[in-house]
């Protein structure tokens, strides 16, 4: 009897092999028909895919049971299925340990959860967050309102008094910066510092502050059409060419870009009160350098004139392009004002410059702004040294 069923299983596997040699010659076959008659493509792929996925599976099952063992196909199949489910189910065990080596213990509801979502801390938080939620909802539909009048003149006197206060004052930040580090490493290279002047780290601290501004800038063109909404609904149709103007694809370019140059003015002042990361002198880190660095904007903007003295050629060209006279002020204004062409920058400039209230932001004004930021940052950072000594000593 044992040898009648070696016999069967013999000439069972013996037809396996023949299937794996006939589907193989039938996929050849089919490969030689598409190509003597290309009309039948379609179906005679279809074979062909067919005979080599029956010649693939026979041929790794016939090497399974030549390397396992098996007399009979179904045992190998068999054996095949089992090591694929043990395989599987242990891949999966270590797939869910990775994914959560702690388990589900970070998430714990208890008796105390609802005690806790309406507990006056908790309502004080919720109130706090539709608080800035709003006010920030108020503050992009304002400057959206702005940005988006109906009026061209309005807005491209908005536009021009933005980007050329920002150009003006991003440069008088960058020289005053680059002064002071010059300066500062002239002490240290005649060894009357003896701090390591981290250059390095005050430019990967500029970076990281245009960071956070683009993200600012990001997050508030995306609630631009919100915005949009909050303006429409007491205006009804009334703004609808200032909504138009305001809500546009391009508000994701513009707003992230504005953000990301007040991130750099900004984390220029940062980057100064962090000159030096190895000294403990906090007094020499975060009062004397920023000290220094005000003094050194202040004296630069009123030697050259502040912003307005700096941008005096771009003032003057703008003067002569849009032909200024007597009359210009009470002239009218071009009609191709919001087409962002030369002569209608230049029409911008000078009639803001020379009939308005200025173009640029005074020198004054940009000194006491730069002076309180440099104060307030090196302030923060010098209480927080402060205290996380006293942590550390503690």
């Amino acid at each position: 009897m044992m040898k009648l069923k070696a016999a069967f299983a013999r000439d069972h596997l013996r037809g396996l092999a023949a299937t794996k040699e006939v589907s193989f010659m039938t996929a050849a076959l089919a490969v030689a028909a598409m190509v003597i008659v290309p009309r039948s493509v379609s179906v005679i792929s279809f074979v062909a895919v067919i005979a080599m996925i029956t010649w693939y599976v026979t041929r790794r099952l016939l090497q399974g049971a030549e390397r396992e063992g098996s007399t009979t196909v179904r045992e190998q199949v068999r054996y095949c299925c089992d090591k694929t489910w043990q395989e599987t189910k242990s891949k999966a065990k270590r797939f869910f340990t990775l994914a959560a080596p702690g388990g589900w213990r970070e998430v714990r509801i208890t008796a105390d959860s609802f005690d806790n979502a309406v507990s006056m801390s908790t309502v004080i938080w919720i109130i706090g967050v539709i608080y800035i939620a709003i006010v920030v909802v108020v503050l992009v539909a304002t400057f959206a309102s702005f940005a988006g009048v109906n009026d061209a003149i309005l807005s491209a006197v908005f536009s021009a008094a933005i980007s050329y206060n920002m150009l003006a004052i991003s440069c008088l930040l960058t020289v005053s910066a680059f002064c002071c580090i010059a300066f500062l490493s002239f002490l240290r290279r005649i060894a009357f510092l003896q701090s390591h002047l981290g250059v390095g780290s005050c430019l990967r601290c500029i970076a990281t502050w245009i960071g956070y501004g683009g993200a600012v800038g990001a997050v508030m063109a995306s609630l631009v059409p919100l915005a949009g909404l909050v303006v429409t609904i007491p205006t009804q149709p009334a703004k609808s060419a200032a909504i138009l103007n305001a809500i546009t694809p391009r508000s994701m370019l513009d707003y992230p870009a504005a953000g990301a140059v007040a991130g750099y003015a900004f984390g220029l002042i940062v980057a100064i009160a962090s000159l030096f990361p190895d000294s403990k002198n906090s007094w020499l880190r975060r009062v004397l350098c920023p000290g220094l660095f005000v003094v050194v904007f202040i004296g630069l903007s009123h030697f050259r004139g502040g912003p307005r003295g700096l941008l005096r050629p771009v003032i003057d060209a703008a003067a002569l392009q849009s032909g200024f006279s007597s009359t210009f002020c009470t002239g009218a204004a071009p009609t191709d004002i919001a087409s962002g062409s030369i002569g209608a920058k230049a029409w911008v400039i000078t009639a803001m410059d020379r009939c308005g209230g200025g173009l640029l932001i005074s020198t004054s004004a940009i000194g006491w702004v730069v002076g309180i930021a440099a104060f307030l940052v090196g302030g923060s950072l010098f209480i927080s040294d402060i205290c996380g000594r006293a942590r550390s000593e503690e």
